[in-house]
């Protein structure tokens, strides 16, 4: 899934690198180079001055993006690393590798801050709330995961997907997860109780998901048509 950093946007690519990508112009403007494999994943802080990449390489890189330098040294995993998200402020990292564990680290330092045994497989997507108190990951095992990032214990594992998830994301006020998979399934769920508010069904193949502003959308949200593509859910709340 793409990463708004700003005015631009960076997307990974196949040819192991991530492009950094004016959205005024078109065009693009940096492209990030060290990964030895292709790339999985980016997230992005909230100022756009930070982005971490997630790669084949077993590896994790933060990126300067104005000097399109790499900041500290690589992250390391065990095995791919397909799932990662930066907090707003950029003083959390979090990371989801096919060993089926969450790890965070602690910014700007890099210091591991925990390991969570999340998934019995893959974890495919991960998502932190704007207050960095919860993290919400999904796997090949097709659970959502809501997790404290303080102590690593689980708040909710979340069943109803019935192959693997593929996003997640949170809405801005934390109230809601919404989870897709490859079961052509989309989930909307309650992060108080943990119930599954929304299930969306169909001949969409949701890649990806994410919450934007009612007011912003002017009302409208849902998926779209073909056999794939990114749904978006409306949320005020």
């Amino acid at each position: 899934m793409p990463s708004l950093v700003g005015s631009e946007m960076c997307i990974r690519d196949r040819d192991r690198t991530v492009r950094v990508w004016s959205l005024a112009s078109g065009e693009c403007e940096r492209v990030l180079r060290g990964h030895e494999r292709d790339v999985t994943s980016v997230s992005a802080d909230g100022a756009g001055d930070v982005v971490a990449s997630g790669s084949y390489d077993r590896t994790v890189r933060l990126w300067r993006v104005r000097s399109a330098s790499q900041l500290l040294e690589p992250f390391v995993h065990p095995r791919t690393v397909r799932a990662v998200t930066l907090s707003v402020d950029c003083t959390l990292l979090a990371s989801g590798c096919d060993d089926g564990a969450v790890r965070t680290w602690a910014l700007p330092d890099g210091v591991q801050a925990r390991v969570i045994a999340a998934h019995d497989s893959w974890v495919r997507a991960l998502a932190l709330s704007a207050d960095r108190r919860l993290l919400v990951s999904g796997g090949n095992d097709g659970l959502v995961g809501v997790w404290r990032v303080a102590d690593g214990s689980r708040v909710h594992a979340l069943n109803g997907h019935s192959r693997e998830v593929r996003s997640v994301a949170l809405s801005l006020s934390g109230r809601h997860i919404v989870s897709t998979s490859g079961g052509r399934t989309t989930r909307v769920w309650a992060v108080d109780t943990g119930a599954c508010t929304l299930v969306e069904t169909g001949g969409l193949r949701p890649t990806c998901a994410a919450f934007v502003s009612a007011r912003a959308a002017a009302g409208g949200g849902g998926g779209g048509g073909g056999s794939s593509g990114c749904l978006l859910y409306t949320s005020d709340a």
